[in-house]
């Protein structure tokens, strides 16, 4: 796909090293510090962040941004006019990277509310979910593969990328996405064709996923690369409010069940993951990959479950809600794929309109920088950027 056809034709580069405008630091009169830049492209190919790393030899002392003054918001409006359909409108985001949010307010108001869901609906929405889910996790894939320069599973999983947003984009040309979800359930069906469509792209996927899970379970240069950098402890995850993938991989368990934001019908069995932490240390970069891509199988278990429950429902779209006048703002916190969603609700009573504002787990890592890099060496630097996910901070940066 486009994603690779820019990355130089060779299958492995060496140990990824930061581009390199080295001066002293002013502030060190010994001038023992010197400062690097380092640009961090995400998956989307076009937005860089910027990162200033103060350095003595090749150990990290300070990293420093500019990203926490461009930092926003996101705002989503969700319409409940009764003259109208109930269809959520978010401002300015269209894009299926931000689904879970549209979800998310939905859900929220729905328990706000006291809304009861149709099961043909909340399977639906748990389908939407998990489809987020591994498009949030191959693009972060995309990056991590990006910023080492591995090639060929950089294809794979720009292609697995590919084929989740062709799924979206059918049900785009059927119904916009952000007009899909709505409060009570959902407004339309899915495409007529869309589960077998699905289960054949999760047959493509899982077989490109021979590929990358080799980069993890051999000794491979990808591995090298990851393990015993970027540690972050049990300890330090909590102080720091992680959570998430990034919390899970730092800590000593064996087995766990990701989160869904939807509650799941009691006849969907869910199977925890079995975690086998084989390599490196826990909390460590490896660790954080080896977790998303173990939660690529399991969302690609559940799908395929899904995919045959979904023809066996009565087709039932929503039950009407009942959405009295209430004014209170409310807050919520909902699990979504990289962790916590954080929101306030709003509604003024004289309007038929909810105004969600929203932070993605992301925040809070970009506004905490430092302690993720402090003490690291200096050639890890994007690797460890990578490994915690900043794809979502995208969309909280000012236009």
């Amino acid at each position: 796909m486009y994603l690779y056809q820019i990355i130089l034709s060779q299958q492995r580069a060496p140990e990824p090293v930061v581009q390199r405008d080295r001066t002293k630091s002013k502030g060190h009169p010994l001038n023992n510090y010197y400062t690097d830049t380092l640009t961090l492209l995400l998956s989307d190919q076009k937005t860089e962040l910027p990162f200033i790393l103060e350095s003595k030899g090749n150990r990290i002392h300070t990293a420093q941004h500019t990203l926490t003054e461009q930092l926003i918001e996101i705002q989503i409006i969700t319409d409940c006019d009764p003259e109208q359909p109930l269809i959520p409108y978010p401002e300015n985001y269209y894009s299926p990277d931000i689904l879970d949010l549209v979800l998310a307010q939905i859900i929220s108001i729905e328990k706000y509310y006291h809304c009861v869901i149709p099961v043909y609906a909340t399977l639906i929405r748990v389908l939407l979910f998990e489809l987020h889910r591994l498009l949030n996790h191959f693009n972060y894939f995309v990056t991590l593969f990006q910023s080492i320069r591995f090639l060929k599973p950089l294809e794979l999983s720009s292609v697995n990328s590919a084929l989740i947003n062709s799924l979206f984009k059918e049900i785009r040309q059927h119904k916009s996405l952000d007009k899909f979800i709505v409060i009570g359930g959902i407004s339309t069906d899915i495409p007529d064709g869309f589960i077998e469509n699905l289960v054949r792209t999760l047959d493509t996927i899982k077989n490109n996923l021979k590929h990358i899970e080799r980069q993890f379970t051999r000794q491979t240069l990808f591995s090298d690369l990851l393990t015993d950098i970027g540690i972050i402890s049990s300890a330090k995850a909590a102080n720091l409010s992680l959570s998430g993938p990034n919390r899970i991989a730092s800590l000593e368990i064996s087995e766990y069940i990701p989160e869904t934001m939807v509650t799941l019908p009691d006849f969907i069995e869910s199977q925890p993951i079995q975690i086998d932490f084989s390599k490196g240390s826990i909390g460590d970069s490896w660790h954080r990959a080896w977790l998303r891509f173990l939660e690529i199988m399991f969302s690609t278990r559940r799908l395929s479950k899904l995919s045959d429950t979904i023809l066996k429902t009565d087709v039932i779209l929503m039950n009407q809600p009942s959405i009295v006048e209430r004014s209170t703002n409310f807050h919520t916190v909902i699990t979504g794929s990289e962790g916590q969603i954080k929101s306030t609700i709003s509604r003024k009573s004289h309007h038929f309109y909810f105004t969600g504002k929203h932070h993605y787990p992301v925040w809070k890592i970009t506004k905490n920088l430092n302690p993720f890099l402090k003490n690291e060496r200096l050639s890890s630097a994007k690797v460890i950027l990578a490994s915690l996910n900043l794809n979502p901070i995208r969309y909280h940066l000012k236009r």
